[in-house]
Protein backbone atom coordinates (compact mmCIF):
# COMPACT_ATOMS: atom_id res chain seq x y z
CA UNK A 1 0.00 0.00 0.00
CA UNK A 2 1.08 3.61 -0.98
CA UNK A 3 2.08 6.33 1.62
CA UNK A 4 -1.17 7.67 0.83
CA UNK A 5 -3.27 4.44 0.89
CA UNK A 6 -2.17 4.31 4.70
CA UNK A 7 -2.94 8.03 5.32
CA UNK A 8 -6.69 7.57 3.65
CA UNK A 9 -7.00 4.30 5.86
CA UNK A 10 -5.00 6.22 8.40
CA UNK A 11 -8.14 9.01 8.31
CA UNK A 12 -10.92 6.64 8.28
CA UNK A 13 -9.98 4.75 11.36
CA UNK A 14 -10.12 8.18 13.33
CA UNK A 15 -13.56 8.92 12.12
CA UNK A 16 -14.80 5.28 13.44
CA UNK A 17 -12.92 5.77 16.46
CA UNK A 18 -14.47 9.23 17.20
CA UNK A 19 -17.83 7.77 16.44
CA UNK A 20 -17.75 5.26 18.77
CA UNK A 21 -15.98 7.24 21.64
CA UNK A 22 -19.47 9.59 21.04
CA UNK A 23 -21.61 6.91 21.55
CA UNK A 24 -19.19 5.68 25.01
CA UNK A 25 -20.04 9.37 25.97
CA UNK A 26 -23.42 9.47 25.52
CA UNK A 27 -23.72 6.05 27.79
CA UNK A 28 -21.65 7.31 30.19
CA UNK A 29 -24.01 10.35 30.50
CA UNK A 30 -26.99 8.36 30.99
CA UNK A 31 -25.21 5.74 33.30
CA UNK A 32 -24.47 9.40 35.78
CA UNK A 33 -27.77 11.70 34.64
CA UNK A 34 -30.21 8.91 34.10
CA UNK A 35 -31.01 10.77 30.97
CA UNK A 36 -30.47 10.98 27.23
CA UNK A 37 -27.59 13.42 26.56
CA UNK A 38 -29.94 14.76 23.51
CA UNK A 39 -32.62 16.14 26.30
CA UNK A 40 -29.04 18.17 27.99
CA UNK A 41 -29.91 21.77 26.47
CA UNK A 42 -26.26 22.73 27.14
CA UNK A 43 -24.06 19.38 26.79
CA UNK A 44 -26.49 17.78 24.62
CA UNK A 45 -25.89 21.03 22.10
CA UNK A 46 -22.17 20.06 21.85
CA UNK A 47 -22.63 16.67 21.73
CA UNK A 48 -24.95 16.90 18.70
CA UNK A 49 -22.52 19.30 17.02
CA UNK A 50 -19.84 17.12 16.92
CA UNK A 51 -22.10 14.35 15.47
CA UNK A 52 -22.95 17.06 12.89
CA UNK A 53 -18.92 17.44 11.95
CA UNK A 54 -18.56 13.73 12.00
CA UNK A 55 -21.24 13.71 9.06
CA UNK A 56 -19.37 16.30 7.08
CA UNK A 57 -16.11 14.36 7.72
CA UNK A 58 -17.80 11.74 5.63
CA UNK A 59 -16.99 13.77 2.63
CA UNK A 60 -13.11 13.20 3.04
CA UNK A 61 -11.23 10.17 2.55
CA UNK A 62 -12.53 7.33 4.34
CA UNK A 63 -10.01 4.78 3.55
CA UNK A 64 -11.53 1.67 3.46
CA UNK A 65 -14.59 2.28 5.40
CA UNK A 66 -18.00 3.29 3.84
CA UNK A 67 -19.48 6.45 4.53
CA UNK A 68 -23.30 5.54 3.57
CA UNK A 69 -22.61 2.70 6.80
CA UNK A 70 -20.57 5.47 9.17
CA UNK A 71 -23.82 7.79 7.84
CA UNK A 72 -26.36 5.70 9.45
CA UNK A 73 -23.83 4.55 12.32
CA UNK A 74 -24.07 8.15 13.77
CA UNK A 75 -27.61 8.97 12.70
CA UNK A 76 -28.77 6.20 14.47
CA UNK A 77 -26.47 6.53 17.74
CA UNK A 78 -28.11 10.27 18.04
CA UNK A 79 -31.69 8.63 18.03
CA UNK A 80 -30.72 6.28 20.29
CA UNK A 81 -29.27 9.30 22.87
CA UNK A 82 -32.23 11.79 22.27
CA UNK A 83 -31.48 13.57 19.06
CA UNK A 84 -33.34 13.54 15.99
CA UNK A 85 -30.92 12.06 13.50
CA UNK A 86 -32.08 13.73 10.37
CA UNK A 87 -31.07 17.12 11.98
CA UNK A 88 -27.53 15.62 11.75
Amino acid sequence: MSKQGVEFRRMGDAVVVTICEMDIYACAYRAAYGAPIGEDGYIGDAWRDILKGLVALLNGELGQHDGGTLDRRIRTIATRHGVNGDDL
